[in-house]
């Protein structure tokens, strides 16, 4: 498990909501392809925006994607987390993107998982709490029609915004299998020590 920067144990104290958090999904996707012969890649909220759009730009490649509670846009989701707090959404979410842009040198608003999955072609599973309120059902399913590739949405009754496989193990266990499934079977000789045919 890796924390991006700013968080957990990372060094740093600033975070641009999975823009530059990007790099270090190339990072740690590089790293896993040093090490194993298959990459699946799983993000949670933040950490989706950090992976679609790592893939996006070619950046990292995985074998497969899992996908946990995802926003479709910045905006809107910034817009739903202040009527959250009871705050006016306009013009205070344009100010907070447009300055927040600034300070981190990119366009905040620009910063869409939905634009990102419409890059991105590798075999996705999302899964998404019915009962999220801060980043809804309708979202995820933006996301999921944007994306190119082979896709699932598996949605859990009754929860929110949080970890999933927490709330239902069961069917967590069965969405993750069944992605695992679909993937085609990976050539052992990419792994770490073990030299391809190609390489032979």
């Amino acid at each position: 498990l890796v924390d991006f920067r700013g968080h957990g144990g990372s060094e740093g104290r600033v975070t641009s909501l999975g823009y530059r958090e990007a790099l270090d999904v190339e990072a740690a996707c590089a790293w896993a392809h040093r090490r194993r012969g298959a990459v699946l890649l799983y993000g949670s909220s933040m950490g989706v925006a950090a992976v679609l759009r790592a893939v996006a730009l070619g950046i990292a490649a995985p074998d497969g994607l899992l996908l946990e509670s995802p926003f479709d846009r910045l905006l809107t989701t910034l817009r739903r987390r202040l009527r959250l707090l009871k705050l006016p959404p306009w013009p205070a979410a344009e100010l907070i993107l447009f300055w927040g842009g600034q300070q981190l040198g990119f366009d905040a608003f620009r910063h869409n998982p939905r634009d990102s999955a419409a890059a991105v072609s590798t075999p996705t599973t999302v899964l998404h709490a019915e009962g999220d309120l801060r980043s809804t059902l309708g979202d995820a399913t933006q996301v999921v029609s944007s994306l190119r590739g082979p896709s699932r949405l598996v949605t859990f009754p009754g929860s929110r915004h949080g970890r999933l496989r927490t709330v239902d193990p069961h069917r967590w266990v069965r969405a993750v299998g069944a992605l695992l499934e679909d993937l085609p079977p990976f050539d052992r000789s990419r792994e770490a020590g073990v030299p391809s045919s190609r390489q032979a």
